[in-house]
């Protein structure tokens, strides 16, 4: 199952459940009152729930933290040339998986052009830039007024994958027309459960 979103700007924020809770106390309490054995059993089992719920949570907020394989990112910022309608590989990234996960996919790249018109078209693919398309976008830029054009592209994707998958940020002229582009700073992240 594929789900995509496409945002000129994209934050993620993951979350897995809330982070601490009380544990119930039933006991009521007023100035004055003597605390009772009883009452303070219920004190320390609701703080030590409270503890367990905390140290849960640090557990799976490390999982993706030490496991070395929950989070990738690859970046470069050597200059390429969109000079084609053929797919161009900007930026690759592995995610390892034996079993059905769930991958959230995060780039941004920056591109500029000069002269022309025409659009281009930005993808993530898996297996190669030739392979199945998770997600893409265009980006059709106004050089009628503007005789130099830059912008930041920026974009989420979910995926799905039941085996270890390479994923790849492609990007080509769509119109044959369209000026040569010049893309620097570039990132891919892949994040899984």
């Amino acid at each position: 199952m594929n789900k995509c979103m496409i945002s000129t700007l994209s934050t993620i924020l993951l979350a897995s459940s809330q982070l601490a809770s009380a544990g119930s106390i039933t006991d009521t309490y007023t100035a004055g009152d003597t605390l009772t054995t009883t009452k303070m059993d219920n004190i320390k089992t609701a703080v030590n729930g409270n503890a367990a719920d905390v140290s849960s949570n640090t557990n799976r907020i490390n999982l993706l933290e030490d496991t070395g394989g929950m989070t990738g990112t690859q970046n470069s910022s050597s200059v390429l040339i969109i000079n084609s309608t053929a797919n161009r590989q900007l930026l690759a990234i592995k995610v390892p998986s034996s079993t059905s996960t769930d991958v959230v996919l995060n780039t941004h790249l920056y591109i500029e052009k000069s002269a022309g018109s025409g659009r281009y078209e930005f993808s993530i693919k898996t297996s190669s830039c030739a392979g199945t398309s998770v997600i893409s976008t265009m980006w059709r830029p106004d050089v009628q007024t503007n005789p130099y054009v830059a912008t930041t592209i920026s974009f989420t994707a979910f995926h799905e994958i039941e085996a270890s998958t390479n994923y790849y940020l492609c990007a080509r002229k769509y119109d044959s027309a369209a000026g040569d582009a010049s893309v620097y700073s570039r990132a891919l992240n892949a994040v899984y459960k």
